[in-house]
This record gives C-alpha cells, sequence and structure tokens, in this order.
C-alpha cells in the first residue's frame, strides 16, 4: 500500500491475525444465536452525588469455558466486515428486555446507552426499527441513549441527521461518544442534535499535569456553552473525581 516500498516482510504472525479473524467473522452469527454474546451492564456515576445514573451496554463474547472475549478482540474485525451491525442490534434487543425485566420487577431504573456503529448510516430505516424494537418490547424511550460517533454522522450526514433528529423527537436521548480523540470540533456541537457528550477516556489519564488540566476544563466550558451534558469515561482515582 506504500508506493516508496518495494517489498515487505512475511511474518507468520500475519497468518495467524487472519485465521483469528476468520473465526470471528465465521462463528459471529452462531454466538448471537447461541447466547454466547451478552450485554454487560456498565454503571455510570454522579460524582457530586456519588450515586449510579445510568449505564453503558457493552458486548462480551463468552467462550466454552466460560471466559469472556474482551471487545478489542472481536470488535473492530467485526466493524471492518460489516457485521458490527448485527452484534449493535443483539446488544439493543438485550437490553431492551433487561430494562423491560426490572420495570416489571418494580426496581428503579436509569436510561442505558447502546451504542451504534457508524456503519448504521448506510440504512435509512435505522432510526425506525429503533422506535419499534423500544415499543414491542414497551420500553420508555427516555430509558435508551442512543450512543453514536462523529464519524458516524459525517460517513451519511443527511441521513444520519435525519435519524437522529427523529429519535430526539421520539424522547431518546443521544450521546456523542468518543469525543476529541478525532475530527469532533466544537462548531459541530452547537446545531447537532446532541444531548450527553462523552470525553474519552484518554484524556481523564492525562490529567496529572497542568497543561492537560487546563486543556480539559477549557474543553469542557466550551462543551457546556453548547448546551450538552459531558460525561467523563474512565474515572478510577479520588483525584480524577476532585478534578471532574
Amino acid at each position: 500500500g506504500n508506493k516508496q516500498e518495494i517489498c515487505s516482510i512475511y511474518k507468520s504472525a500475519f497468518r495467524a491475525e487472519r485465521i483469528k479473524e476468520q473465526e470471528i467473522a465465521t462463528n459471529i452469527h452462531m454466538a448471537i444465536r447461541n447466547g454466547e454474546i451478552e450485554a454487560f451492564f456498565q454503571p455510570k456515576f454522579s460524582l457530586s452525588e456519588r450515586k449510579i445514573i445510568g449505564a453503558e451496554a457493552l458486548a462480551r463474547w463468552r467462550n466454552p469455558d466460560g471466559t469472556y472475549r474482551p471487545p478489542f478482540e472481536f470488535i473492530g474485525v467485526l466493524e471492518q466486515i460489516g457485521y458490527i451491525v448485527d452484534l449493535d442490534w443483539e446488544i439493543y434487543r438485550q437490553t431492551l428486555a433487561a430494562l423491560r425485566d426490572w420495570i416489571d420487577k418494580g426496581y428503579e431504573v436509569v436510561p442505558v446507552s447502546v451504542n451504534f456503529s457508524r456503519l448504521h448510516s448506510d440504512y435509512p430505516d435505522f432510526g425506525k426499527k429503533i422506535i419499534e424494537m423500544a415499543d414491542e418490547y414497551n420500553v420508555p424511550h427516555d430509558l435508551i441513549e442512543i450512543e453514536i460517533t462523529e464519524s458516524a454522522i459525517a460517513r451519511q450526514h443527511n441521513i444520519m441527521l435525519e435519524n437522529l433528529v427523529n429519535l430526539r423527537n421520539s424522547s431518546f436521548i443521544i450521546d456523542m461518544d468518543d469525543f476529541g480523540t478525532g475530527y469532533s470540533s466544537l462548531s459541530f456541537l452547537v446545531t447537532a442534535p446532541i444531548d450527553i457528550v462523552k470525553v474519552d477516556k484518554v484524556f481523564v489519564d492525562q490529567i496529572n499535569s497542568q497543561k492537560s488540566q487546563e486543556y480539559v476544563k477549557h474543553l469542557c466550558e466550551l462543551i457546556s456553552i453548547t448546551g450538552k451534558d459531558i460525561i467523563f469515561e474512565g474515572v478510577e482515582t479520588e483525584s480524577q473525581v476532585e478534578f471532574c
């Protein structure tokens, strides 16, 4: 892929990686049918109140021995071959089923965010399907947060924006994930149909320096001006809690 390089060196690791990718592509749909794909719910906390205010649905792949594949082993492969769309719908279905079960049991229920890949922008009616599935499980729309990245909007701009506007009009909450790591711009947030901006964990990990703290502080001030709520990803220490 580089005109300046006239040759490359083959390594056995390349073949091993290729075999692993093929195994994932071959088995993902069987794994979904067999219930090996499971939704795990990562809590979202209010740092001021120290209580759970929401959750994020994350995909895990259970192995036959009961261990789990971490998402970095299969998410990228599924994104590359397009099967990530099927995984997203399965995690969304499990999230709706869990919310319905919690409601029926009388639990105090909080909103749950579900990730949707940028590849969903290739499907003009994907927003309609989100609404229909929520209604099928009789789950209030305001208990679902639709989590996307800016690249999802950039891929098919008009189609995705139309879907997001319709979802917001139907009381769904829209989150922007991984803000600040790609081509995210503050000017985009002013008019985007976004309710919550998630500041990527990479910024939280770097707030040990004065310069990084000032950067994140001003970034959040500008985001707040656009009227969006802010969530920090990966807050793990008391010093991070105090800063955030």
